[in-house]
Formats: C-alpha cells, structure tokens, sequence
C-alpha cells in the first residue's frame, strides 16, 4: 500500500520538487510502489547465434521473453492479434547499459513526442535539417543513435520451445508488446499491420 505525504505549513511543493529525491516524490504522487521491469511479455526477432550455455539458436526466428517466468520461447512462426499500434524515439547509452533519453508513446508520427530531456523527439532532426549539415558533423553522427521504434501492442499465441534442441511446445500468452527499430524491420512490419 502507498504511504501518504502530507505538506504542513512550513514547506513548499517546489522545495519538495526540487530538494527531494525521486523517491521522495513518488511517495508525495502516490506512485512509489510501481514496477520497474514490464510486465507485458515481449516479442522480437532472434539475431543471436547461441544462448549463454552455447546452445545452437535460430537466427531470424521470433522470440518470446517473459519477465514474469523468465523464460524464452522461440519459434519459426507466431500468431499476433494487433490491438494498438505506437511510435517513440529513444537513445540507447552503450557506457550505462540504459537509455540516456526516451520519449512518451504516441498513436500518429505528427504528435508531438515530449522527450525525458524536456525536449522533443530526443532531439531528432528532420531530413532536411539532416541534409544541410557536412557529412563529417558531430551531430550527424548523433542523430544516427536516436532511433524511431514502433510498439504493438495485442494478444500473441506462439509454438515454440524455451530450447530449440528440445521439442516444440505450445506457449500462450497474453498481452505483448512488439517493437521494431526503423528500417527494413518497421517496413516489414508496417505492411503486415496495414493488411489487416
């Protein structure tokens, strides 16, 4: 259960804001018990050519990770029922192992996607802003790590096995979420999404 904190007379919500640790304010939100791992399980394309105990895996399969179980499915062929489909930009920080900057989820490429920065699109430029910067500029090369990732959200039924020397099994799960990076992955996914 969360514990409340109250303001006396004496303090002021910015000093709180400002001094306080994050924690601090998660309890003042009422929001200090929340997960920080997903729940959903999630589901990508494999490139890995073997697991940490050397197993042989199957590049290109789809595989299925659930951070309840902990366990991963992977399978030639999965079955996802779509419910919605979202975009975000993210930069991915190779020294801390984390994402330096994340922006919220949006249904439509023209909203406006607030960032963790306090700006927009972590910083994303457009083509033609892109286009008039030389080829040798240092932010060129930064724009190349802020990527655009598709997230879908449904229901997927695979049939797979946690390891692929062992027989297939049948896996339900229920709700996922699927990401795809920009390039040929999103295009291939885009075009299965606007058959449906």
């Amino acid at each position: 259960m969360n514990e409340l904190v109250s303001l006396n007379d004496s303090q002021d919500l910015s000093d709180i804001i400002h001094k306080g640790s994050e924690e601090d304010l998660q309890k003042l939100l009422g929001s200090d018990n929340i997960a920080s791992e997903s729940k959903l399980a999630r589901l990508s394309v494999n490139y890995a050519t073997e697991d940490n105990d050397e197993n042989t895996l199957p590049r290109g399969h789809y595989k299925l990770y659930d951070p309840e179980s902990r366990n991963t499915v992977y399978a030639k062929d999965v079955k996802l029922r779509p419910f919605v489909r979202t975009y975000m930009y993210n930069v991915w920080d190779n020294e801390e192992n984390q994402f330096s900057c994340r922006t919220v989820q949006c249904r439509s490429m023209g909203d406006p996607f607030h960032d963790t920065s306090g700006g927009e699109k972590c910083g994303r430029l457009s083509k033609e802003e892109q286009n008039a910067l030389p080829s040798d500029s240092a932010i060129l090369t930064q724009q190349k790590n802020i990527k655009c990732v598709q997230v879908i959200y449904g229901l997927v039924t695979i049939e797979g096995s946690s390891r692929p020397d062992l027989v297939p099994t049948a896996e339900g799960f229920g709700d996922v979420g699927l990401r795809a990076t920009r390039g040929e992955r999103l295009t291939l996914l885009n075009q299965h999404v606007n058959q449906l």
